[in-house]
């Protein structure tokens, strides 16, 4: 036992691409990664063009994901009682076999909305335990100085996956069939389930073991709620996600059209413009490995978000458009990554999947309530302008009430 407790500490303070156990995780959910995005358009696509059911898609992209929120509460749980290794390798080979279940119905021509309805209702759930599992993992397999550039690697990955993952499902139907995307992606999950698998951590030791799973669930809400820092930066997730991720989603694409009166190809450059950002931004924080006043950075970049964000309302050319979102996704990385390793660092290892689950679920959780707070504003004929010029002055006094209030969060290192 001991021996296998010095093994663990000699692989965390290895350099960070000598460590064999990260790059397991990394590769692992790099993978995940992919295949989601890729599964994601398949299953879109296929309800569109070979159902021809343009009404389901909605039922059916809402029956995906709102599983992957309700569950990631149950998800950190089971991360803080069992192997986060054994976790991801289960959620990833589940859903490799769930996808081959659905080639084998679309061959014999059965694949109708109800089947894809309820396959996409299991790879909902079977995901909402990966992530809990994946993000209360790494701090156990790399040292606390080493933490915020592996969270970079990974998160650059990860936008990299999402990106490049919808372009090779499009190829792949386009140019063979839906077998042999859904193929694809079966591959990969379960080519990801025998990297994980290699991690072989150990469940962390907790006084709350033999306890009920719902006693352990509200115990991490407790504890969040003891612990000043962690209730501050949740608060800040759900207001960023809500204040940011609504107007710009559902802005960029009217903004082309009503204030640069522009088409799809200026599009594609405002929204790769703020993906790009996001990932330099990615690369900067593995680059220079912020070890000080991350807390201080956080807030800082929240402020310049919402500044940013009421800029956008002032855009009359496409290269200020490009400029503001490419800024606005570098803070999108300053803010997201610093504020992911702070939490991982200072949370208690026996809940930090409990925690990682709250994180995940709050950002998740606040995306459609924000998607339908903006439409329903939208609907009320308020000019784009005047919706991104008050959420962003809120956005900032909201920062600024954090700057001046939260002392443990502008001293957290």
């Amino acid at each position: 036992m001991n021996v296998e407790k010095t093994n663990v500490v000699d692989q965390s303070q290895q350099p960070l691409m000598r460590n064999r156990k990260f790059l397991y995780l990394w590769l692992a959910s790099m993978v995940s990664s992919m295949t989601v995005s890729m599964y994601l358009l398949a299953e879109e696509w296929y309800v569109v063009q070979a159902l021809d059911l343009r009404a389901s898609l909605g039922i059916v992209m809402m029956v995906t994901s709102i599983p992957r929120v309700l569950f990631m509460a149950l998800g950190g749980v089971v991360a803080d009682r069992m192997s986060r290794s054994r976790i991801m390798f289960v959620s990833e080979f589940s859903r490799g076999l769930l996808i081959a279940a659905m080639i084998g119905l679309l061959v014999i021509g059965n694949l109708d909305i109800v089947w894809l309805t309820l396959f996409a209702l299991f790879f909902g759930v079977l995901d909402a335990f990966f992530w809990p599992a994946s993000q209360s993992l790494l701090p156990s397999i790399v040292s606390k100085d080493q933490l915020m550039r592996a969270n970079s690697v990974m998160q650059t990955t990860q936008q990299v996956s999402f990106l490049l993952g919808p372009v090779i499902s499009g190829f792949v139907i386009a140019n063979l069939s839906y077998e042999g995307v859904f193929g694809l992606c079966a591959i990969l999950l379960l080519t990801g389930s025998l990297f994980v698998i290699k991690v072989k951590d150990q469940p962390e030791q907790s006084d709350e073991q033999g306890e009920s799973i719902w006693i352990e669930m509200m115990g991490g809400f407790h504890y969040v709620k003891q612990t000043s820092y962690l209730m501050i930066l949740l608060f800040a997730a759900a207001i960023v996600n809500f204040l940011f991720s609504g107007p710009i989603m559902l802005g960029i694409p009217l903004m082309v059209k009503e204030m640069l009166h522009q088409g799809a190809v200026e599009l594609s450059f405002l929204q790769s413009s703020f993906a790009g950002g996001a990932l330099l931004g990615s690369v900067m924080i593995g680059v220079i490995n912020f070890r000080r006043k991350r807390g201080l950075l956080v807030v800082g970049a929240l402020c310049t978000f919402g500044i940013w964000l009421g800029l956008l309302s002032q855009v009359s050319q496409l290269w200020q458009g490009i400029l503001l979102l490419l800024v606005s996704g570098i803070c999108s990385s300053m803010t997201n990554l610093p504020l992911i390793s702070l939490v991982q660092e200072n949370s208690d290892p026996a809940k930090i999947g409990r925690v990682m689950s709250l994180i995940s679920m709050t950002s998740m959780g606040l995306l459609p309530l924000s998607f339908g707070f903006y439409s329903l504003i939208l609907s009320l004929h308020i000019p784009l302008t005047i919706i991104w010029l008050y959420s962003g002055l809120l956005l900032l006094a909201v920062s600024g009430f954090f700057f001046l209030k939260s002392k443990p969060v502008r001293i957290l290192d």
